[in-house]
């Protein structure tokens, strides 16, 4: 039997637990953040071709180890 639109969500979102390369998952980022900063991920989105989930992940990974 095909599984409702609930059912579908609720199996995606639990495998957002184990996603990615290292199966540490990946976590929802939900945040308001100013037109100029948006603007910038898109620049910087476009410059690299990349997306901007992809830009914010660069530069916090990049903040980490600037702390270590």
């Amino acid at each position: 039997m095909a599984q409702t639109t609930a059912e579908r969500q609720a199996a995606y979102r639990a495998r957002r637990a184990t996603a990615g390369n290292d199966g540490n998952g990946e976590r929802r980022l939900s945040m308001w953040v100013t037109t100029e900063a948006d603007l910038a991920l898109a620049r910087l989105a476009c410059r690299y071709s990349v997306t901007k989930r992809e830009i914010a992940g660069s530069a916090g990974r990049r903040g980490d180890r600037a702390q270590a």
